[in-house]
């Protein structure tokens, strides 16, 4: 149905008509209380006509909103009038990516350019759980302001579709697609699509990595005269290289784009973050500075179980140290190493190898080894070791590269002096793959007497310390912890299947023990929600025993077992595992971060501090540290320092969902309703129990309706989905709704829920506390009634 020029639509007036396509007609228009032109699409009649579709496409329109960036078409508004259903955008002067590549190729530079803000744009949807499903040429405008991102009409949240690993089955998420029919165009559909998977952020992409070889090539990557011929050839053909038919583009960018186009998803890119992060490399001009300072590349870190033990003889405990000028060197950051050959099949282990390579060396006492999050910061940067160095705090940088031919590795590494980026030492050692774990020992040997290090009989063991003779185990670990650091709810899953692997090619792997025991208990944890506690517990708490009985050394499976612990509600025992963990590895961020939420359940907040702030000096840039920093501050009453970790942690990544919730219930213990508004606009919840966040807030702040409303979308999201029971809890809690309070609350304690850890200690449950059932409550999960802290800033509880 074409509307008339002139047609008034709500309180907009319908002008030309600029497109038709499968999921309805776009028009200019203006919207006549501002006065400024929007792009108004009209949507088909299936999305009209029923009701329940009409709310379901209301919700997924306000999740899209959210997606606040400079590269996504922003959505205004959403509404009905009579029989139609229409959604209002930010109108875009330009052209469509399509219309440019009928013109000719772009340049290089210009291609790469629109690639990283496309993939941006990408990144930033999946962080909030929206999936694309439709990037094409023709969904991208090229405007003033660069590429912008369109249409995400047949967009869905991903996270269902990766919860079918669940033992239950769930009514598949309800997408703005016709049942029966493709999502998509096919010349950009992953071939999982074909076979019936439901769309996921790999998807998207393979889709990317279509584009992108469209844009560098001036062709498509697969096509067809017809549909059918298309979809052969995404099942069954390889595009030829990019520098094949381009020759000024560089050898990474075939990497790279071949990587995206694999049939296979877990062959492709797992996070556009990442691969954004390769195409700035790739676009960026070699470095100036000499010899060994070669390009460093976002993928790098290498994986190989060689580098844990190069790094590890590099370091030392207690009785060892490296001599030099002033002092001894007793603070290290061990760089991500160069990937000099760009392998794909090794480049993704980076983070999961900085993490292994870093718990080799931190149970050295004497050595203050930098924590991961930090670390990984310089990923993909030509670093400057003294700026490094100055930095995190500490006296030497390692940095290094790693090259595979075959079944040959070369391997530099050099220590630099972070106070004037002298040279301390370097190697370079060439080996046979095959001979993995020896070469980790030769190695060590060489760094032990080339720097005259004087070992312990212990320290020398540790040096040499096998925790699996077999290297297909230990790079599939790596996976697993790559995965697992990411900490998102796919991520978490995937890390799951990956240390199972590993488990099967060696059955007596302790550190695969305790790594799927880390992500069983994420996976069920307060804040993460993939799925209920009592699906996972018993699975955590297997890995977690297995583990210990092959290794009670082991400060991961300590620091595991002390969370399992805490879901039995057995706070003793969960006190001595945790303290047991940082005893063996002092160094080990996660493990004084665990202890510490621990001692909060325990009004302990002086202990609680003090391991926080050891954590955040083994690890000063990671966000997450920062974040739990600022919700001890929120749970001690500390409102106005607990704003300022929240405030650091967004700064150290925005993405932070759980940072930017806190700041908004922070403002609301302060009394400050208008700045905790302003920030749910700023940041808002993607679709799950961060929800709650607004449903309280609406609720302090006279918003009845508003919170109601979320308590709706929460059950509706609870039909195919874990959501805890403790989120409608917070939500009647602020309607001052006691009964129903405390019936989730009493669910929640069914669900055995992380979230009961800090009953005793949560400001927005303070309206609760008077009532007999709360002290009930605390009893039945083992927790002290605390004496709770005097605001440090003018709070307004909940009424």
């Amino acid at each position: 149905m074409t509307l008339s020029v002139g047609t008034a639509i709500g309180p907009y007036e319908v002008g030309a008509l600029l497109g038709v396509g499968g999921m309805g007609e776009v028009y200019r228009a203006v919207d006549s209380r501002l006065g400024r032109a929007v792009a108004l699409k009209i949507l088909p009649a299936h999305l009209s006509d029923d009701p329940g579709r009409r709310q379901r496409f209301d919700r997924e329109a306000r999740t899209i909103s959210s997606l606040n960036h400079p590269h996504i078409c922003r959505v205004y508004d959403v509404g009905h009038q009579d029989d139609l259903s229409y959604i209002v955008m930010e109108f875009l002067e330009g052209e469509t990516l399509e219309a440019r590549l009928r013109r000719g190729p772009l340049a290089l530079r210009e291609s790469l350019k629109y690639a990283v803000q496309i993939g941006d744009a990408l990144d930033q949807a999946h962080r909030h759980g929206i999936v694309h499903r439709d990037l094409k040429p023709g969904n991208i405008m090229l405007t003033a302001a660069g590429a912008i991102l369109l249409d995400f009409g047949l967009a869905k949240s991903s996270l269902p579709g990766l919860l079918a690993t669940r033992s239950r089955s769930y009514e598949p998420h309800v997408s703005l697609t016709a049942e029966g029919t493709f999502a998509g165009t096919p010349a950009y559909m992953a071939p999982e699509r074909f076979q019936g998977h439901e769309a996921d952020a790999g998807a998207d992409v393979f889709a990317f990595g279509a584009v992108l070889f469209e844009m560098l090539t001036h062709r498509r990557a697969f096509d067809g005269a017809t549909d059918a011929e298309v979809m052969a050839a995404v099942m069954t053909s390889t595009p030829p290289r990019v520098s094949e038919l381009r020759p000024d583009a560089p050898r990474a960018l075939d990497q790279l784009v071949d990587r995206c186009l694999s049939r296979d998803p877990d062959d492709r890119w797992q996070t556009t973050r990442d691969l954004v992060s390769q195409l700035k490399w790739i676009g960026e001009p070699e470095p100036t500075r000499g010899g060994q300072w070669a390009r460093w590349s976002r993928g790098n870190l290498l994986r190989l179980g060689i580098t844990a033990g190069v790094l590890g003889a590099l370091l030392t405990g207690a009785s060892v140290a490296w001599k030099m000028g002033s002092g001894a060197i007793d603070s290290i950051a061990v760089l991500p190493l160069q990937n000099v050959g760009g392998d794909p099949e090794m480049e993704y282990l980076s983070d999961g190898l900085t993490e292994s390579v870093i718990r080799a060396l931190s149970p050295l006492p004497a050595m203050k080894v930098m924590s991961g999050a930090s670390v990984a910061r310089y990923k993909g940067q030509k670093a400057d070791p003294r700026t490094v160095a100055q930095l995190l705090d500490v006296r030497a940088v390692l940095v290094g590269s790693v090259t595979r031919h075959d079944s040959e590795l070369s391997i530099s590494v050099e220590v630099v002096d972070g106070r004037d980026n002298r040279q301390i030492w370097s190697e370079h050692y060439s080996r046979p793959l095959a001979e993995i774990f020896g070469i980790q020992e030769d190695i060590a040997r060489e760094i032990a007497e080339k720097l005259r290090l004087h070992l312990s009989g212990a320290d020398q063991q540790r040096l040499v310390k096998r925790f699996t003779e077999s290297t297909d185990a230990y790079e599939l670990y790596l996976k697993g912890r790559y995965y697992w650091n990411r900490r998102t709810p796919q991520d978490l899953l995937r890390s799951l299947r990956f240390f199972k692997e590993a488990i099967a090619k060696d059955p007596d792997y302790a550190l695969a023990y305790a790594g799927l025991a880390d992500a069983y208990d994420l996976i069920g944890s307060a804040g993460y929600d993939v799925l209920p506690p009592l699906d996972v517990l018993p699975k955590a708490k297997a890995a977690a025993v297995q583990a210990l009985r092959l290794d009670d050394q082991l400060a991961e499976a300590h620091a595991a077992m002390g969370f399992i612990l805490r879901y039995e509600w057995n706070r003793p025992a969960a006190e001595r595992e945790h303290r047991r963990s940082v005893e063996l590895d002092p160094n080990y961020a996660t493990g004084r971060q665990w202890l510490a939420s621990q001692l909060w359940t325990e009004g302990r907040f002086e202990e609680a501090l003090g391991q926080l702030k050891e954590a955040q000096t083994l690890d000063p840039l990671s966000s997450l540290i920062s974040m739990n920093l600022g919700r001890h501050f929120y749970y001690a009453r500390d409102y106005d320092r607990a704003l300022e970790a929240f405030k650091k942690a967004l700064i150290l990544d925005d993405r932070n969902v759980a940072a930017g919730q806190m700041v908004a219930l922070t403002c609301i213990a302060k009394g400050q309703p208008d700045a905790a508004l302003s920030q749910l606009r700023r940041s808002p919840a993607p679709p799950g129990a961060w929800l709650a966040v607004l449903g309280y807030v609406s609720a302090v702040t006279g918003d009845s309706d508003g919170a109601h409303n979320v308590i709706a979308e929460l059950t509706a999201l609870s039909s195919h989905r874990y959501i805890p029971a403790y989120a409608f809890a917070t939500v009647y809690a602020g309607l001052g709704d006691t009964d129903k309070a405390f019936q989730y609350l009493a669910r929640a304690r069914d669900e055995r829920s992380a979230y009961l850890d800090y009953l005793n200690v949560e400001p927005t449950l303070d309206g609760l506390r008077d009532d007999p059932r709360f002290s009930d409550l605390l009893r039945h999960v083992n927790l002290p009634v605390p004496a709770i802290p005097k605001p440090h800033a003018h709070a307004r509880p909940p009424s």
